[in-house]
């Protein structure tokens, strides 16, 4: 009799055992169902976004182009690019020049303020045909009719100038002329050099 009572009690810690095991994995198996599931649904959710957001750019008007020697207003202010050209110096004086690290873009253009009040220039982005953005260049030196410095234009005036970038030769650029205050007013103008 003394061999029967520790196989008793073997085996009711033996089940004690095997239950607690059997809660164990069954409270795993629990969270991990629900870690798939929260997953699933925040990944659904997340998904489900973005592709309604790919919906609704992709039905986004077209932005017109214009051509040079049109007339573009942006917001308060009438722009219109004349001429552009090509030059591999900024200076025929050599104390002067500075070379460009690819080439100037010279761009002839007219501002014209059409408020009742002093405007801020414009800021001028070159875009190329790859979608690289082009800033206005600081080599060219400050000349008469230079526009890279000028700040403000009065009501009802206009300034002829012109506007250089130093970029590389023989791609097609897009200039975009937005309102520096409020840069969601742009135009596009297509720049054609001689």
């Amino acid at each position: 009799m003394q061999f029967a009572e520790p196989k008793i009690e073997k085996s009711l810690e033996e089940r004690k055992r095997q239950k607690n095991a059997e809660v164990k994995r069954f409270g795993k198996s629990i969270i991990i169902a629900t870690v798939i599931l929260l997953g699933l649904i925040i990944g659904s959710r997340f998904f489900g976004r973005k592709m309604q957001a790919d919906k609704v750019t992709s039905k986004s008007p077209a932005v017109k182009i214009y051509k040079m020697g049109q007339g573009v207003k942006v917001g308060h202010l009438t722009f219109a690019a004349w001429n552009a050209q090509w030059y591999e110096k900024s200076s025929t004086n050599k104390y002067l020049n500075v070379k460009p690290d690819s080439c100037y873009l010279l761009v002839e253009i007219t501002l014209k303020n059409d408020s009742n009040r002093r405007k801020i220039k414009p800021l001028f982005v070159l875009i190329g045909e790859k979608g690289f953005r082009y800033e206005l260049s600081k080599k060219w030196h400050a000349g008469v009719g230079n526009l890279n410095d000028f700040q403000y234009l009065s009501p009802g005036v206009s300034k002829d100038g012109y506007i250089v970038f130093d970029v590389r030769k023989n791609l097609q650029y897009t200039l975009r002329v937005s309102a520096s205050h409020r840069p969601h007013y742009y135009a596009l103008v297509e720049i054609e050099p001689e």
